[in-house]
């Protein structure tokens, strides 16, 4: 039998160098710790662009507290990397938030969870997160790519 839980991978993310690596981390974490939600995390100079974290950090994880989705004014620079591993209670979550502008944020539902007083994790990246999901952020992560593979 499935234990129902899986990943997801949004596929404008990539860590460099060691991408495998982190995924692995992100589940062998889960499986010790058994949180509801755990994903990774990053430090960012524009965290306004992204889901941001609040919560306390220890050895790298943060103890979730809150998630907002791209603030004005960011509570730190904690963002998250889109790369997930959830139970089944995500599609409860998603069922009980409403959606924004048509579409239901994992944000919201991860911030459901923590409201209801579920764990959830986030796990430093260790590498350099690439984004890939605009065009200016996608030319630096190709110029990454082709410099380091010279």
């Amino acid at each position: 039998m499935v234990d129902d839980v899986f990943l997801v991978h949004a596929g404008d993310d990539i860590i460099y160098p060691n991408h495998g690596q982190c995924i692995n981390e992100l589940i062998t974490h889960y499986y010790k710790f058994k949180p509801k939600a755990v994903f990774l995390y990053t430090e960012s100079v524009h965290p306004e662009r992204y889901g941001v974290i609040v919560g306390e950090e220890h050895d790298g994880i943060i103890y979730v507290q809150d998630v907002i989705e791209k603030p004005l004014r960011p509570p730190s620079n904690r963002v998250i990397v889109a790369i997930y591993i959830f139970d089944k209670e995500i599609y409860n979550a998603l069922e009980n938030t409403k959606p924004c502008k048509g579409e239901h944020q994992l944000t919201d539902a991860i911030k459901y969870l923590v409201r209801r007083g579920e764990e959830v994790h986030a796990i430093k990246v260790r590498g350099k997160r690439l984004d890939l999901g605009t065009p200016e952020y996608y030319l630096e992560a190709l110029s990454i790519f082709v410099e380091k593979n010279r």
